[in-house]
């Protein structure tokens, strides 16, 4: 009987040190989420203030009229890199929802000796009974 307790205590303990890992995974998956976020907000400002300025150079607003090929392939970089950040986010995002679910898996294995215990404890009185 003390073997037993003594396997569920250094089940329990793995569990935890299990738990607590992906806690802070999670934890920190979903602060890069944030910091992501704001990467994509500052492209997207990057990008429409690009934009201005090209709409405002085929005007004449600014002195140089001539759209060079440096600022077609800034454009092109900066769709890319919003691109790549975005499938970055998606790739944190399931890292994220992939950590929840082993955390819940881990969770439900935690708590399943103690729904099991009442269980066993009944089956024994049934099967004592007959």
């Amino acid at each position: 009987m003390q073997d037993d307790r003594g396997n569920l205590g250094i089940t329990g303990d793995l569990n935890s040190e299990l738990s607590r890992a992906l806690h802070t995974m999670t934890a920190h998956l979903h602060r890069y989420g944030s910091e992501l976020s704001c990467f994509e907000e500052i492209v997207v400002d990057i990008t429409s203030h690009h934009q201005q300025f090209l709409r405002e150079k085929r005007k004449g607003v600014c002195d140089d009229t001539a759209i060079s090929p440096t600022s077609d392939r800034l454009s092109v970089d900066i769709m890319q890199v919003a691109s790549q950040l975005k499938t970055v986010n998606r790739f944190r995002m399931e890292l994220e929802n992939k950590a929840r679910n082993i955390l819940d898996l881990v969770s439900a294995v935690h708590l399943l000796p103690s729904i099991l215990s009442p269980l066993y404890w009944l089956c024994a009185v049934i099967l004592c009974a007959n």
